[in-house]
């Protein structure tokens, strides 16, 4: 009796402390209000670190594990709120962070590379000056490598851990639900509407009339990005098994169908 009532107490300490905190960490809310309304508070997780999602993706592992091998039925319950929880929490900060990303339009018919620097494709201007070639820097370069973080963290970290708790437990159909919908956002929002149309524009860039010669005017590692990017999008997919279904084979298709095409170009 001392034992179960033991375990009892410390799964209440694990629900209200460290699950709560880890919710808590994606979660944005109002705590009251000030002279200029109510003041919002916003989770510290930053979905595109990947340092923060393998400590969170750590913490949540051990909790599930110990809810799944404490023997308590209640930790059983336990396990699958906390799952339930963290993928609607999980699908809410990334939608946040990323509908607040500034995604400028670049016109990659316009502009090309000279000796590594972002310059005009008309030819009046050796270089473009630095303000401009920072923003163009950004609007393909950085994006592209913060968003594939990103569907690398969701796919890499945290797919694995909450996909395997839907397979030990197939008749919850709201974590089989959940995680549909964040691999679906991955794919329709992540990759399709953002990645992919700022990796053209950075291989249209490196790949134009006017870097025909590689070797000496095109860094190869700024070259070779495009389709590094993808390569690395595809591997996750390999790894969790996506790429064998039929849904996310079938939506996958562009990607590898856009990567065969940019290897053909470097043969």
């Amino acid at each position: 009796f001392e034992e179960k009532h033991a375990k009892g107490i410390l799964l209440q300490v694990i629900q209200t402390q460290v699950a709560s905190r880890l919710l808590e960490s994606f979660s944005w809310e109002e705590e009251g209000s000030g002279e200029n309304g109510s003041i919002k508070r916003r989770g510290i997780y930053d979905p595109f670190s990947i340092d923060q999602t393998k400590f969170l993706c750590s913490m949540l592992k051990s909790m599930l594990d110990y809810f799944s091998n404490c023997g308590e039925e209640d930790g059983q319950i336990l396990r699958e709120e906390t799952v339930q929880k963290v993928l609607k929490a999980l699908l809410s900060s990334v939608k946040y962070h990323v509908e607040r990303m500034v995604i400028p339009i670049v016109d990659a018919s316009k502009i090309t590379i000279k000796q590594n620097q972002f310059a005009w494709r008309d030819g009046f201007s050796e270089a473009l000056n630095g303000e401009t070639s920072d923003a163009i820097a950004y609007a393909t370069v950085i994006l592209a490598k913060e968003l594939c973080t990103l569907v690398k963290n969701i796919l890499g970290q945290w797919y694995p851990i909450l996909y395997q708790e839907k397979k030990l437990h197939s008749h919850q159909q709201k974590e089989e639900k959940a995680i549909t919908s964040l691999v679906q956002f991955v794919f329709d929002d992540l990759i399709s509407a953002r990645i992919m149309p700022i990796l053209h524009s950075l291989h249209d860039i490196t790949s134009s009339g006017n870097c025909s010669e590689k070797s000496d005017n095109v860094d190869k590692q700024l070259s070779d990005m495009p389709k590094v990017m993808i390569d690395d999008i595809l591997d996750a997919m390999q790894v969790l098994g996506l790429l064998e279904k039929d849904g996310w084979m079938l939506k996958a298709a562009p990607l590898r169908v856009i990567a065969k095409q940019w290897e053909d170009e470097k043969s």
